[in-house]
């Protein structure tokens, strides 16, 4: 079968811009007047100087490091703390908590795993690591699969409710989740991980953090290896499993090394290099009508982020320019071979996407109480796919080979008057080689009355997807006939906004906030018997409420609850997969300074789903699930804990056909030791 692939594109008379336009405030970039003068510690984390200590900051939305209190964008952030006393394993599983997030997850540990944000589709939400892409080009719509995104050198991860295509581009209709990974800090210090556990679980890690000076030049580095190894369950339910059949155990493996150096040479510049490999080995049950075991099916998939900056800092500060490469690379095998149970089973899929991004960030600080940020990136994601099958169904090909390159440039004005009105205004222009010029734009502003502590905040923002490449150039030939992707496809475009308001009670001790939010979608991209087209209408509104307290010096808690309203704009049906209604309850209880104990609570309420056996829309009950995790310091640099997940052992699918772990137990334990 041919393989459709992209034609050249013609001479863009767009591109005059470009060439007027950009190149000028390039150059302006490295001749920047003095600014007026800002808080030096802003300045430093902004500027990534390992001393510049600044608490409560958010980054991801704005792309500047500010505190907390001046957002006004809906932002929910969970800290390394909040990931050592859960005892999360892997992002994914950090993201549960998070309301108005669904995450589905194909089964037990390192299955398919996918998000969704305010109800957006899967593909809709843009990841990060350290700025790096992690979306996968040559996923059939560009999403991100969180299976294997292993945790033990995250910081914290920053969520970022709503459209945000002003400084993020493509993908940021719902949501941008950012992943901060660890950086080294003061003297050498080795940590080593060891745990086991239900499904013949066993995980190591081991990590080497520190920072050292010669003479005026700083180095500072973190360097980690994590390993997961499980035999996992069966994801097919009891009900697809016929009267004798032994359930098939569909183990995983999890391999991946993460490092994240940098060296300072001088206060005024900064070199930073970000890498991750990680190789996935997973057996799977590909048999899906109806779900039910599959000794021989797996899959193998490496994954490669690396990411490299250089800071500038200017006139003492006062004018900061970075500079950043990063490179993604997916390379994804699955097999299927013929076998007793599934006698007409066979497949060979392979999937390769890379993406190239450059970009030069610019904030000057020209006018008092303002930071202009100037941006300019350009990308080129590629992909390689290929895929041959039976099944019962008959025979079934598909292949992709293409590319596409899209450039953009952005502004951005943050504000601050009288240390109590804050906010942004946006505007971004990105050119992508296939559909053209796509404009987006952003305005939050907020309101911070320091008497009482109200924050009152809103937003309104465009966002956009591009078609992922296989949905312009990709084709498949099965029985049901030949088809073809459409390289005319328009990019999806969504206008949202919301109002919150945030309130601390009791000198802090009790925070109060709720936000609600509305987006429509148009040009959803939907399928025919032939093609893809732009038909498609998606209206999400909601909202999220949470509360923190403090109720005793050694015990916290928080709760949150999201209401979510997905709906097809032309039907009127709920959308799949997104629950009504979702609550969320979290306890942290330290008795005595070495123990610390944590309770974790989720309800997901009522989702539509497709029925695994029928293929006809169903209603899935609503389902609790409770996790609870202890640790308990045993001597200097010793560390022993334990969780059990699905404590009450509740027996639920999500999505339907794919059954989840039931109650589970895990121990480990720990040691960390200053090598000097």
């Amino acid at each position: 079968m041919p393989i459709l692939a992209k034609k050249p594109k013609p001479s863009n008379p767009q591109n005059g811009w470009k060439r007027a336009f950009l190149l000028p405030i390039a150059a302006f970039a490295l001749l920047a007047p003095p600014a007026f003068a800002e808080d030096e510690a802003v300045e430093g984390a902004a500027a990534g100087k390992p001393d510049a200590v600044l608490p409560d900051v958010v980054v991801t939305a704005t792309k500047i490091a500010t505190p907390k209190e001046q957002i006004a964008s809906s932002v929910t952030v969970i800290t390394a703390d909040d990931i050592a006393r859960r005892q999360y394993r892997t992002v994914g599983d950090a993201l549960r908590g998070v309301p108005s997030l669904s995450v589905i997850r194909n089964g037990g540990a390192g299955k398919n795993t996918a998000v969704f944000s305010r109800g957006t589709r899967a593909n809709h939400t843009l990841v990060l690591l350290d700025g790096i892409e992690m979306n996968d080009p040559s996923t059939t719509d560009g999403r991100m699969n969180f299976a294997g995104v292993q945790i033990d050198d995250v910081e914290r991860i920053e969520v970022l409710h709503g459209p945000q295509g002003t400084l993020y581009g493509s993908d940021a209709i719902g949501a941008v989740i950012s992943i901060i990974t660890k950086r080294g800090a003061g003297a050498p210090k080795v940590s080593l991980q060891l745990e086991g556990g239900s499904f013949s679980t066993f995980n190591q890690a081991a990590s080497l953090r520190g920072s050292n000076r010669l003479a005026e030049t700083l180095f500072d580095y973190s360097v980690t290896l994590e390993r997961e190894s499980t035999d996992g369950i069966s994801v097919s339910p009891a009900r697809f499993t016929p009267t004798g059949a032994k359930k098939d155990e569909d183990g995983f493996d999890d391999t991946t090394f993460a490092a994240n150096l940098g060296i300072a040479p001088s206060d005024i510049l900064s070199f930073r290099f970000t890498g991750r490999f990680t190789d996935l080995r997973n057996d799977l049950d590909l048999n899906v009508f109806p779900v039910q075991a599959d000794n021989d099916s797996h899959g193998e998939e490496d994954r490669l982020f690396l990411g490299g900056n250089a800071e500038l800092s200017l006139f003492e500060g006062k004018s900061n320019h970075r500079f950043a490469v990063t490179y993604t690379d997916y390379n994804r095998i699955v097999r299927d071979d013929v076998d007793a149970i599934n006698t007409a089973d066979f497949l060979r899929s392979k999937a390769i996407g890379k993406k190239l991004k450059f970009e030069l960030q610019n904030d000057f600080r020209f006018v008092e109480n303002h930071v202009m940020t100037v941006g300019l990136e350009t990308e080129k994601e590629k992909i390689t796919t290929s895929s041959n099958s039976t099944s019962a169904f008959g025979p079934f090909s598909s292949s992709a080979k293409a590319d596409a390159r899209t450039d953009a440039i952005y502004f951005q004005d943050q504000f601050s008057y009288f240390d109590r009105f804050f906010g942004t205004l946006g505007l971004r222009i990105d050119d992508h080689q296939g559909f053209g010029s796509e404009m987006t734009y952003r305005i939050a502003p907020a309101y911070l009355h320091r008497e009482t502590g109200t924050k009152i905040r809103g937003a309104y923002a465009k966002g956009f997807k591009a078609p992922a490449l296989f949905q312009l150039f990709g084709s498949s030939i099965s029985g049901f006939g030949v088809f073809s992707g459409n390289p005319d496809l328009k990019p999806e475009v969504s206008r949202g906004w919301e109002f919150g308001l945030d309130q601390p009670f009791l000198d802090d001790r009790l925070v109060f906030s709720v936000t609600y939010y509305d987006n429509e979608i148009k040009n959803l991209i939907s399928s025919t018997a032939t093609t893809n087209v732009n038909v498609g209408v998606g209206e999400t509104h909601g909202v999220e409420v949470s509360l923190t307290a403090k109720i005793l010096e050694n015990l916290d808690a928080g709760a949150s609850y999201a209401h979510t309203r997905a709906q097809n704009g032309i039907t009127h049906q709920e959308l799949l997969r997104r629950p009504l209604n979702k609550a969320t309850f979290d306890l942290a209880y330290q008795p005595v300074t070495a123990l610390v104990l944590s309770f974790e609570g989720s309800y997901i309420g009522r989702r539509h789903d497709i029925d695994a056996s029928t293929f006809g829309r169903i209603k899935d009950p609503g389902y609790f699930v409770a996790n609870v995790a202890a640790s308990y310091e045993l001597a200097e640099g010793w560390q022993a804990f334990g969780r059990v997940e699905n404590l009450f052992s509740k027996t639920y699918e999500d999505p339907d056909g794919f059954e989840q772990p039931g109650f589970a137990f895990f121990l480990g334990v720990k040691k960390s030791l200053e090598v000097f």
